[in-house]
């Protein structure tokens, strides 16, 4: 069984270079063996051989893996920034309804109260 409590988490540094290793044949075969044993479970392991092993060359593949990680950092970046955006826009149009309501509660209370 997987040791991985979420559905998808970054694969940590030497799990990963445990999976470049095993895809190109460098993992002693006891190693591989218990590799095998305890990610038998991970459908994103399995997946993972499954697509390394299709494609061959591992230093055209980890070139494509950096640039993807890459992007996928930018991505997730713009998505906080739009949520923070949103977030600030949200308080100056409270901001500027506040303001507004105090106007109209000061008008009428200097038009209606003086009389």
């Amino acid at each position: 069984m997987s040791n991985r409590k979420q559905p998808y988490q970054q694969p940590k540094p030497n799990e990963e270079e445990a999976l470049w290793q095993y895809v190109s044949g460098d993992l002693p075969p006891e190693k591989a063996h218990l590799l095998e044993a305890d990610k038998v479970d991970d459908p994103f392991w399995n997946d993972a051989v499954e697509g390394l092993q299709q494609l061959g060359d591992s230093q055209k593949i980890r070139k494509v893996t950096a640039q993807l990680k890459q992007q996928a950092h930018k991505t997730a970046g713009s998505k906080d920034r739009k949520k923070s955006m949103q977030r600030h826009q949200q308080h100056n149009i409270l901001i500027t309804v506040l303001i507004l309501l105090l106007l109209l509660v000061c008008y009428c209370f200097f038009h209606f109260g003086a009389k």
